[in-house]
């Protein structure tokens, strides 16, 4: 859908550093209860904009709420590849 993968292309931070992020506690977030195995991490029902959630990479679960550290900065390819892969195949223009 290329809606979707606008609104992930134009929610994805500028700033490329793993923020500690914490959305647990939002009473906006409504919690997945039958996310992986108990105990593990928890997980939301949608997927947050990229921006609010600690995912800087496509190997990590984009329904994860809670990560990040702060000491780590990225490079800006889990947001180029999947641009210049939309324009290829003119989803986006």
């Amino acid at each position: 859908n290329a809606a979707d993968i606008v609104w992930n292309l134009q929610t994805w931070p500028l700033e490329l550093v793993d923020w500690p992020v914490q959305n647990s506690h939002r009473r906006d977030v409504w919690l997945d209860p039958n996310s992986g195995i108990p105990g593990a991490d928890v997980a939301s029902h949608r997927v947050l904009p990229a921006n609010e959630r600690p995912q800087l990479r496509w190997n990590s679960d984009p329904f994860s709420l809670d990560g990040g550290s702060g000491f780590t900065e990225l490079d800006p390819g889990a947001w180029l590849l999947p641009y210049w892969m939309a324009r290829y195949h003119e989803l986006i223009v």
